[in-house]
């Protein structure tokens, strides 16, 4: 189990390992601290992660800098359990499309150091993509010119 405050800092270390952060990014992750109940605490948390990363252009000095950040934000005890972390992790990642290479690694990395069974991820991860593709589907159909009837029988086949 991790702080509530730990798990926030990991999620926006992930939103920062792509090296940009999206407004879809910063919605989701509001939303997270929101349910994680530490809402009141997500721009101070943002500001002090990106603090910590810095201004670097040197890419591996930045996601070594997010490594150790996250690695310092997972220390100690809370009450947040590893798959609901895992879990949210996963759905950041997918925020704003598929995940980057930077992201997989970050959370693999939580993974192994959190002692999270391969199967778990790897389950929690294609149940994700599939709600990923499920939304952007949906979000298509819902943008679409066609008539109800079919978008209907497509939505329904979802």
């Amino acid at each position: 189990m991790v702080s509530r405050e730990g798990a926030l800092r990991a999620l926006y270390y992930l939103s920062m390992a792509d090296g940009e952060v999206s407004p879809e990014e910063v919605s989701r992750f509001g939303e997270m601290a929101e349910s994680l109940g530490v809402g009141g605490s997500a721009d101070a948390v943002a500001a002090s992660c990106a603090g910590i990363v810095g201004t670097t252009s040197d890419e591996d000095e930045a996601y070594d800098r997010i490594a150790e950040g996250l690695d310092e934000a997972l220390r100690g005890t809370g009450d947040v359990p590893e798959r609901m972390l895992l879990w949210n992790l996963l759905a950041l990642s997918f925020t704003d499309g598929d995940r980057s290479p930077r992201e997989t690694r970050l959370i693999r990395h939580v993974v192994r150091t959190r002692g999270i069974g391969e199967d778990v991820f790897l389950e929690m991860e294609a149940l994700m993509a599939s709600a990923s593709d499920v939304s952007r589907e949906l979000e298509a159909v819902k943008a679409s010119s066609m008539p109800y009837a079919k978008a209907h029988a497509r939505v329904e086949s979802l």
